[in-house]
């Protein structure tokens, strides 16, 4: 474990002892009962997810993936991959020209593999975007 540790910091040295745990927390395979339990504790360390929080936590620019679209009758389906320790926003613009994006009001849903989210076909914004900011 102490290599995992000295691993992170390495990738972003500006971390706190505590923003180390809370991404090793944060991006572990829960093998139990949800969360913290006796038997697993916060569950197996994924490097790999740990060492992309860091990368996030430090400063660097979340890359969240592809994004995919998927035109449908009932709406916009779009969805990209998803990474534990972020939350996820659609945010929406009504045109090119318009300053700042807006939050849309969609749910997010996940399947532990992807981020989806719907927009009703009759939304208000033309242009969107899918944002991530860190859970901790």
């Amino acid at each position: 474990m102490s290599g995992i540790i000295a691993a992170l910091f390495s990738i972003s040295p500006s971390l706190t002892a505590e923003q180390v745990l809370s991404v090793l927390k944060a991006s572990a395979v829960d093998l139990g009962a949800p969360g913290w339990d006796q038997l697993f504790g916060w569950g197996r360390v994924d490097f790999g997810a740990a060492a992309w929080l860091a990368a996030v936590a430090g400063g660097s620019n979340p890359d969240l993936g592809r994004l995919h679209y998927e035109p449908t009758a009932a709406g916009l389906n779009m969805s990209l991959e998803y990474h534990r320790g972020m939350n996820y926003a659609l945010m929406g613009k009504t045109n090119l020209y318009q300053v700042g994006w807006a939050e849309v009001a969609a749910t997010p849903q996940t399947n532990g593999a992807l981020m989806e989210f719907w927009v009703d076909p009759d939304a208000d914004h033309s242009f969107f975007q899918i944002v991530g900011e860190l859970d901790f």
